[in-house]
């Protein structure tokens, strides 16, 4: 049963981060309780385009594609593993071999 805690608790950890601001609305402008970061284990959007210098909303569209994978809470509770992001940068990455390849555009047939 402990290793399912502490599975669970970066996980949670995290999911309180997120509905904090929400719960401050809610309670009409007074404070709420300040959750813990998700830690180094799991990323925000926002964190994740930070640390790796892309911005959220490719993130996002990548997520969404399903291009990187995420963990989803909730519709607006989702994080990245530090790992999965620098693998599907290094996939993306020009000069390896396993980048996308970026095609010439050729108007007119070539002239």
């Amino acid at each position: 049963m402990s290793a399912l805690v502490a599975a669970a608790r970066p996980l949670l950890t995290a999911l309180a981060a997120e509905l904090a601001p929400l719960l401050a609305r809610q309670l009409g402008g007074r404070s709420a309780p300040q959750a813990a970061d998700p830690g180094p284990g799991l990323l925000t959007y926002k964190a994740a385009a930070e640390r790796y210098g892309v911005t959220s909303s490719r993130l996002r569209r990548a997520v969404a594609a399903h291009e990187l994978p995420a963990v989803v809470l909730g519709r607006s509770s989702v994080l990245l593993e530090p790992a999965a992001v620098e693998a599907w940068l290094d996939r993306h990455r020009v000069g390896t071999a396993d980048a996308v390849p970026r095609l010439r555009r050729v108007n007119g047939g070539g002239r």
